[in-house]
This record gives structure tokens, sequence and C-alpha cells, in this order.
């Protein structure tokens, strides 16, 4: 609804979720890679399913670590991330 139209987050969020998601999973059509961005009530929920690249180096994490630290500046919030074998989440509160 328009009312809710007001909802923000940070800049770019979105895509740089999206960007890790292909930078550290196999894309190929027998190891499809799903990403799922979805809405609540007071949150983005960006999701994909893992497929671990098989050469892929270890994570720096540096993109998560700078997101936290712009929702602290920004918003005094916190994201949310829920890693397990299967899935991978990252929960952007609204500003």
């Amino acid at each position: 609804p328009d009312s809710q139209m007001w909802r923000k987050v940070i800049p770019c969020s979105i895509q740089m979720l999206i960007e890790n998601a292909i930078k550290h999973n196999a894309v190929m059509p027998e190891r499809k890679l799903s990403i799922c961005i979805r809405t609540t009530e007071k949150s983005i929920v960006v999701s994909n399913n893992r497929n671990p690249k098989f050469n892929s180096g270890s994570s720096t994490g540096i993109g998560l670590s700078n997101l936290r630290q712009q929702y602290r500046d920004l918003g005094d919030k916190s994201i949310i991330v829920k890693s397990t074998d299967e899935t991978f989440s990252v929960i952007l509160p609204f500003l």
C-alpha cells in the first residue's frame, strides 16, 4: 500500500547482499542459486540457498561489517545475519 512507501533501508544494501550471494556461491544450471527478497512489517529479508564455490577463499566479511556499522550510525539499529548449512539470510530493519 501507498502508506508503506516511506519505509527505507541503507542505500545499495540489497544490491550488495545480492552481489555477495553471487560472489560466494556457484551459479550453474545443475547448482541453481535462489535469492529471495521479501518484506515483513519491520524489515526486508534477503536470503539465498548455499552452493559454496569449490575454489572460493574465505570471506573477509567486510561488506557485512560495513553494513552493520552503517545501520548503527544512521539508524541506531542492527542487522541480523542467519547462516545455516542450507541458507544464508540477512534481515535489514527499516529505518
